[in-house]
């Protein structure tokens, strides 16, 4: 009795039985139909193993074993194989040192030979024609590379195969874990950062390694650990940052005109890297962080939005991702005082002018008129007669050599209900202000151009004398006389107040009548 060794050879990378059950020791007549796979799925699966593979064919219920051959090493021997019928198998798909195509063989017991000596150990190789190939899970770069420590960034994990039959994976940062893993195709899968605990504050601002887990089958111990490549092929894991949230805790002033022009300043944590900034859905402009706190400060220039109040939105890019906060901080576009006209057009240089101004939101009620400024020096004897109409003396305009200064000022209104910056139903917040010529710092104004007028001088009044009954038509000539009749308060001759007062020529000469005189006398 001859019994031959059976063995596998590579050929061309590929694996044939070269020898199956000597013919020897069995009769034709004994020989067993062999098996005829026919189909095999899934066609690839994970170098990791634990596959279910699944052959449909012919005659299956003979065979003992599955094996898949691969080139230049052993047959790997499939695990836990179930005869489902007689068309149909399974078993679990094992482990390989590297990715590589394979081909499927069977094999089937020998049948016992003539003279009974049965060998259990004879088995009869068969090769099919079904190839089946193992491919390596790999991990690459990690898309955004941050996140809050509250959790909820959606990170995106690229890599290859992660599509294959039968797999499920398990994403976890720094120990850990993201929800809602999904495979969206075979080199990427996404997830949602976990809530990083308090007892795991140590990792804010430290790369935390990202370790992706895929189980491969039904079992706790089929569960393995996917090997990340960095760029240049070496064994490596991407990581991710949680770091501390952008925050914004002062938006200063919190209020200011439709127009738009208010120069905001922004203070808070993480505001180096913002991108951008909105007050009640308009873009701020030129938004340029503090050069000494750049983490800690920035400013930009409110653009024109309609009246109301809206949300402060900052939108700092933080590992790749755009992510917007401060909305609870908010900003009130609001309708400024406006002047129309000031009455008289000009202003004495040494004070005292009484100015009537004529506009509209000019305060609801006398408290709401909080100051009105001329060139920065406060104007006197405020008066409130409607929101459309306030008074107030002039203060003295002389600069300390003397001087006029600048030919016209700005005439001033801060107004109170401009600041009520809070929500509707809240308390008005007060408002503290040490100089009231630095309301400028905190509120928008209205502001009026008015021409200052140097001190009156008379050169020459003509006729130069009259009688004490008065009624005299008098001419006098000067300089700084006027440009309107508004201008001209009154006219005294001594102690007289001359009537019918007329402004002949601009600034240069004026006519007026006098009045009764007591007595008799030079009168300046």
């Amino acid at each position: 009795m001859l019994v031959t060794a059976l063995f596998i050879a590579a050929v061309n990378n590929h694996v044939a039985c070269t020898r199956q059950c000597s013919t020897n020791v069995f009769d034709d007549d004994d020989a067993v139909p062999q098996p005829q796979p026919l189909s095999v799925s899934p066609r690839k699966g994970p170098t990791l193993g634990g596959t279910r593979m699944r052959l449909e064919g012919l005659r299956l219920s003979s065979i003992s074993s599955v094996e898949i051959a691969m080139p230049n090493s052993p047959p790997v021997v499939c695990s836990g194989l179930r005869h489902i019928a007689d068309n149909l198998v399974e078993c679990r798909t094992g482990a390989v040192p590297a990715e590589g195509e394979g081909q499927i063989l069977v094999r089937v017991p020998c049948p016992p030979p003539k003279d009974g000596r049965a060998d259990s150990s004879m088995h009869d190789c068969v090769l099919t024609r079904l190839r089946y190939d193992y491919v390596a899970l790999a991990l690459g770069e990690l898309t955004p590379d941050g996140g809050p420590p509250a959790g909820g960034t959606l990170i995106t994990v690229r890599g290859a195969n992660f599509d294959l039959n039968q797999l499920s994976f398990s994403v976890s940062i720094g120990g850990t874990p993201c929800t809602g893993v999904k495979v969206e195709r075979q080199d990427a899968l996404t997830c949602s950062t976990g809530v990083l605990t308090v007892p795991r504050e140590e990792l804010l601002g430290e790369p935390a390694r990202v370790d992706v887990s895929v189980r491969t089958g039904d079992q706790l111990d089929d569960i393995h650990n996917v090997t990340a490549l960095t760029n240049d092929g070496r064994q490596g894991h991407p990581a991710f940052v949680y770091y501390a949230p952008p925050r914004v805790t002062q938006v200063w002033p919190n209020v200011g005109p439709v127009e738009g022009g208010t120069s905001l300043t922004i203070r808070g944590r993480g505001l180096a890297d913002t991108v951008a900034v909105n007050v009640r859905g308009a873009a701020c402009a030129y938004v340029k962080p503090n050069e000494a706190t750049p983490d800690a400060e920035l400013s930009c220039f409110t653009t024109r939005a309609s009246a109301g109040m809206g949300p402060v939105e900052v939108t700092s890019k933080r590992g790749g991702r755009a992510l917007r906060f401060g909305e609870h901080l908010t900003f009130r576009y609001a309708l400024l005082p406006h002047i129309e006209k000031v009455l008289p057009s000009s202003v004495s240089v040494v004070g005292g002018t009484v100015l009537q101004l004529h506009g509209s939101r000019l305060g609801d009620t006398p408290s709401e008129l909080l100051a009105v400024l001329i060139d920065g020096r406060r104007c006197g004897t405020l008066t409130w007669d409607s929101p459309s109409l306030i008074g107030c003396t002039a203060p003295d305009l002389e600069r300390a050599d003397g001087s006029a200064g600048a030919p016209s000022v700005d005439v001033v209104v801060y107004v109170a209900a401009v600041a009520a910056a809070a929500a509707p139903d809240a308390p008005r917040r007060r408002l503290v202000v040490e100089d009231v010529t630095k309301l400028g710092e905190v509120l928008p104004s209205a502001a009026y151009k008015l021409v200052v007028a140097s001190q009156p001088r008379v050169a020459q009044i003509t006729p130069s004398s009259g009688p004490l009954s008065g009624g005299t038509r008098v001419t006098l000539t000067g300089s700084s006389l006027g440009s309107s009749k508004e201008d001209i308060l009154n006219v005294t001759i001594g102690t007289v107040q001359c009537t019918s007062i007329f402004l002949a020529e601009k600034h240069k000469e004026l006519k007026c009548t006098t009045g009764r005189a007591e007595r008799v006398g030079a009168a300046p």
